[in-house]
């Protein structure tokens, strides 16, 4: 379904009181062929986990969930992080960082490759810290996790985001990555009890 169908489709639910459901999402991606590595503006620094040590990492990924909506505790991070190394083996030790400005951790990126592929690429998590949001340097780190990906021998990157994730949206655009899967659920109720859902 293009782009157009789904806008007119969306306008007519919206029409007859179905709301967009929360987690809903959007795949973007683009070749890294004729991507090229450019140092970002701000004095970033990242640091792989096997320098920082998974501890330090899961505490600041801890810190970089709060105030959204994958807010959890320690122990939650923990038990993702647990999962996300039996997903993708010992390949985020080099892989996973934790970005530093003037020496003070800010948040992580989580550029990898994918485990069943040889050159492409995704974003397992990231974040950061709520003191370090609203500052443009979700756009540094984008980057960032980009060049890092490019120097890996990345081909492609894949991500997805929520649909309502006006920001990583507008990062995905300026950095070239073009929608190619979208998934939005609609919602209406019915005598207050029953719920009925419908799929883009």
């Amino acid at each position: 379904m293009n782009n157009e169908k789904v806008l007119q489709l969306k306008k007519i639910l919206l029409d007859i009181d179905f709301k967009e459901k929360d987690g809903s999402y959007i795949g973007a991606k683009r070749s890294l062929d004729d991507y090229n590595i450019i140092n970002v503006k701000n004095d970033l620094i990242i640091k792989p986990v096997k320098e920082t040590g998974v501890d330090e990492f899961q505490k600041i990924w801890f810190e970089s969930v709060k105030g959204t909506k994958e807010e959890t505790t320690l122990e939650g991070i923990q038990k993702r992080f647990k999962a996300m190394e039996s997903e993708i083996g010992d390949q985020y030790l080099e892989n996973f960082h934790i970005v530093f400005l003037e020496r003070k951790a800010i948040g992580i990126m989580t550029p990898m490759i994918e485990p069943d592929s040889d050159y492409e690429g995704r974003f397992f998590y990231t974040g950061l810290v709520p003191e370090a949001r609203g500052k443009g340097l979700g756009k540094d780190v984008f980057r960032l996790s980009l060049n890092h990906l490019k120097k890996i021998g990345c081909k492609e990157v894949v991500d997805y985001t929520e649909s309502t994730n006006e920001p990583l949206l507008r990062i995905y655009k300026s950095f070239g990555l073009e929608i190619f899967d979208e998934e939005i659920s609609f919602y209406r109720k019915f005598h207050d009890e029953n719920l009925e859902r419908v799929e883009l």
